[in-house]
């Protein structure tokens, strides 16, 4: 589960989970893309808005990042492949 599935299935929305964690709206954004992740000290935060041990909240983050990666990677397998002008 990646922390956008956490979200969506605490029935939030990113800006409700952006007020109850204590960030903008933009961060949880840029945490579900896999961009940045959350600092270790939001993880408690995360975990209670999301209705999550702070255990499953690391694995939320481990997953994403790992989604993210594969997206890279893929999408630069994508580019070599292509031909150029």
């Amino acid at each position: 589960m990646t922390l956008k599935d956490a979200r969506v299935k605490a029935g939030l929305t990113m800006k409700q989970a952006a007020n109850l964690i204590g960030v903008t709206d933009a961060a949880i954004a840029q945490w579900e893309s896999g961009q940045t992740r959350p600092l270790v000290n939001k993880f408690q935060r995360i975990a209670e808005a999301y209705k999550m041990r702070g255990d499953q909240i690391f694995g939320a983050v481990v997953a994403t990042s790992m989604e993210a990666q594969q997206h890279d990677h893929q999408t630069e397998q994508t580019n070599r492949t292509e031909p150029s002008d």
